[in-house]
């Protein structure tokens, strides 16, 4: 990548970030801090969505780029670790359409609900705590255990 597509893609990618303002350091600090991150990042052009973790989302970001034919926008990150990334994984399981990769509009209907919990509450809760209260109201079974039926 030349220096002007990086210039470019940190613009893009620090407008997507400012829907949640966070810059790349305030993302640095939240690493630190969690250990990792779980972020969701959108082909809009193929209808895909990739959620994973990193310890430096900044650089995956450019990898995940580098190697996609379509353009790829970062839709928000948050303080997670491996196991919840694999969770969501889980609970997306049948929207899967390759790998870490899954169908868009499971994706944001997983996430809307996931928010929606988060609004419900009179204090500001994280993405975990609304992610286990999403688990208990909707029964779907911890990893290990067999699902009742699909979710989408």
């Amino acid at each position: 990548m030349t220096q002007a597509e990086h210039t470019q893609m940190d613009a893009l990618t620090q407008a997507a970030l400012a829907d949640i303002v966070w810059t790349w350091e305030q993302v640095s600090k939240r690493v630190k801090e969690a250990g990792t991150l779980v972020y969701v990042i959108d082909a809009p052009q193929v209808e895909a969505t990739k959620i994973g973790f990193t310890r430096g989302l900044q650089r995956r970001f450019y990898q995940l780029q580098g190697g996609c034919p379509v353009e790829l926008f970062l839709r928000f990150a948050y303080p997670a670790h491996e196991q919840h990334e694999w969770e969501v994984h889980q609970v997306l399981y049948d929207a899967k359409v390759r790998g870490e990769w899954f169908k868009t509009p499971a994706v944001d209907q997983f996430y809307a609900q996931i928010e929606g919990i988060r609004g419900e509450r009179d204090r500001e809760v994280s993405m975990l705590e609304a992610f286990h209260v999403w688990r208990m109201r909707y029964t779907v079974p911890y990893p290990g255990e067999t699902y009742r039926e699909p979710l989408w």
